[in-house]
């Protein structure tokens, strides 16, 4: 149980890791409220399907806590590390991804 044993039962394309990432930022500023998928669906850039199955997911995994289809995030120290760790690293990859596509255009161009 947990983000990892979530992440391995999503697809592991950079999609679907950002829409986790928005997820997750967004429930664990405000923890304890409760948001369906239709809430967050705006934010996150990907179909309302989908992210109900993210959020679904996560909720399997204990990562967040669902009544039906509204769920929320409940502070959890072990699960907030995990969290943070996640974010982390994903802003890392979006910053070097980032940086690799400047330096690409400033090299050849925009075409």
């Amino acid at each position: 149980m947990g983000l990892n044993s979530a992440m391995a039962k999503l697809p592991g394309d950079r999609r679907t890791e950002t829409a986790v990432h928005t997820v997750l930022e967004m429930l664990r500023t405000r923890a304890g409220e409760w948001a369906c998928a239709g809430d967050l669906t705006p934010r996150v850039g990907q179909p309302e399907p989908a992210v109900r199955v993210i959020l679904s997911v996560l909720a399997e995994s204990r990562v967040l806590q669902s009544d039906g289809d509204r769920y929320r995030y409940v502070y959890d120290r072990v699960i907030d590390l995990d969290i943070e760790r996640f974010l982390r690293r994903s802003k890392q990859h979006q910053r070097f991804t980032q940086n690799n596509v400047a330096k690409f255009r400033d090299l050849y161009g925009r075409h």
